[in-house]
């Protein structure tokens, strides 16, 4: 009944969730075409933003996430201390992000100490939970000291290859998931993702895409 706000596939390809500015979650049948089933509304209605974990769905507004099952059965549900501005998943591990920089790695709340503000994050292919920082750092979550230190605050990041890249407010960094710089590419972006196998980014700003 609104924008549709996020859409993800399941890992099969044969599932599609989609968040909406109505205030829903809905699952889509991608193959073959089929009935679409609503599995989380909220009233009233916000932007609901919708991701898998593994075969669970992750719905999250406002301040909540939860946790559902393909058939809506409400299974866990969390509630940060700000509203929820990222939330990344891996297989069946989910990390959240608050607009206070507040990190949580699951659904019992625990959190992630971080030296500087938390601004984004990532799983990396082995795993590993990063986190950018306002400060310029990215850490990862387990690991001991700093992966990098970027040069600024981290305002995105993205996973593939084992590669990250880092989005700052005028270039694009990718770096070895140890740590090494890679490539720096010299252009502001709104979105930025790295390509499955580490090779491509992909960027956004305004009604601009670019490879």
């Amino acid at each position: 009944k609104d924008a549709v706000t996020s859409i993800d596939f399941d890992p099969s390809g044969r599932t599609v969730a989609t968040g909406s500015t109505d205030g829903s979650a809905r699952l889509w049948a991608a193959l073959p075409e089929g009935t679409l089933i609503r599995v989380d509304e909220r009233k009233p209605a916000v932007p609901v933003r919708a991701v898998w974990a593994g075969k669970r769905l992750v719905s999250v507004a406002g301040h909540e996430a939860r946790l559902r099952t393909r058939s809506g059965h409400l299974l866990r549900s969390l509630n940060l201390p700000a509203p929820i501005t990222a939330v990344v998943t891996r297989s069946s591990r989910v990390a959240f992000l608050d607009q206070r920089g507040n990190v949580a790695t699951g659904w019992n709340g625990r959190g992630v100490p971080t030296a500087g503000r938390a601004t984004a994050l990532a799983f990396a292919g082995d795993g590993t939970l990063l986190v950018g920082s306002r400060d310029g750092s990215v850490r990862g979550y387990a690991r001991s000291g700093t992966i990098a230190q970027v040069g600024g605050p981290v305002l995105g990041l993205s996973t593939g290859g084992g590669r990250f890249l880092v989005r700052l407010r005028d270039s694009l960094r990718v770096y070895t998931d140890a740590g090494t710089l890679v490539s720096t590419i010299h252009a502001a972006a709104q979105h930025a993702v790295l390509s499955p196998g580490g090779l491509g980014v992909a960027t956004t700003k305004g009604t601009v895409a670019e490879l």
